[in-house]
Formats: structure tokens, sequence, C-alpha cells
């Protein structure tokens, strides 16, 4: 069941062009919500680097973290 819990709604969608975003259910969802959906060229770093740099430090914190937690006390 779709809700929307704030006052915003989405008019449009832009992902890359990744098989989970293209399935059909997806898309007659967005039809039926009378979203466009808009996808870029697969791979592409011109066009989606800055989103790939910042899931790549995300990560690169996140493992940091993860390794943290097993350091002795005195660290």
């Amino acid at each position: 069941m779709w809700s929307n819990t704030t006052f915003y709604s989405v008019k449009r969608l832009y992902t890359d062009n990744e098989e989970e975003y293209i399935i059909s259910e997806l898309q007659s969802f967005l039809r039926e919500q009378r979203i466009i959906h808009e996808t870029s060229i697969l791979s592409i770093y011109q066009q989606n680097g800055c989103a790939e740099q910042l899931n790549h430090i995300l990560l690169e914190k996140a493992q940091s973290i993860q390794l943290g937690v097993y350091l002795p006390d005195f660290w």
C-alpha cells in the first residue's frame, strides 16, 4: 500500500539503468502514480560519479567502524 506521510510528492525518479529499476511491477506502479522515470547510461562515471563516490566513502567509513568494534580497549 502506498501512503504519503508528508505534503511532498514524487514527480520524477532518476535511476541508473540497472535491472532492479526496470522490472515491470515498478514501471506499472510508477505509471499509476504518474511518476516520470528517467534512467542514465549504465556504469557511466560522468553521470553518476558523485553518487558512486559518496557510496564508496560511506562504505569505507562503515567498514572502518565495523573493524573498530573489534579493537582492544586501549585503542
